[in-house]
């Protein structure tokens, strides 16, 4: 089987052509090492026990602010039971929301 074809089949619709979800995030904004950053929780009852771990989350080109991400993160911390931190490595200046649109495909 083509491995090419295989990994499109796996992916959502969404990753192909772009969108902006809607949702509120449930995270919060905070400083870590100096950076910016968003930090998901995991719901009261869904945390892991054992050690405390986290994960970071590397974002695309629009950054920690980005509503996407955001609500990415808030759902694995709680699927995952542990933090997630999305820092800002782009110290404030990441690709604008708006240039969205040059990168959605027509549905």
């Amino acid at each position: 089987q083509d491995r090419g074809k295989k990994d499109l089949d796996m992916s959502c619709p969404d990753c192909f052509k772009g969108s902006l979800d809607s949702g509120t995030p449930t995270g919060e904004e905070t400083k870590i090492a100096g950076l910016d950053a968003y930090v998901a929780k995991p719901k009261a009852g869904s945390e892991a026990g054992g050690e405390k771990k986290a994960v970071v989350l590397i974002t695309d080109i629009f950054g920690w602010k980005l509503l996407n991400v955001r609500l990415v993160a808030d759902e694995m911390a709680n699927r995952l039971g542990h933090e997630v931190i999305i820092p800002d490595f782009f110290l404030g200046y990441p690709v604008a929301k708006d240039a969205i649109d040059v990168f959605l495909v027509p549905a």
